[in-house]
């Protein structure tokens, strides 16, 4: 097994596993709570941004 990096379409990053010889890749309890805690605290902040009153030219 060779220790490989990726990235969640999101932009979370991770380690994983691969195989050489069949290309399985295997992610174990302790990287996907890595990725879990990435994703919460990129949900943690958000902001809405609204449109008040005229705007003027």
């Amino acid at each position: 097994m060779v220790e490989e990096k990726g990235e969640t379409p999101e932009g979370a990053t991770y380690h994983y596993h691969k195989c050489p010889n069949c290309c399985e890749e295997i992610v174990d309890m302790k990287q996907l709570h890595a990725v879990a805690q990435q994703y919460r605290e990129m949900k943690k902040y958000t902001a809405k941004i609204s449109k008040w009153g005229e705007a003027s030219a």
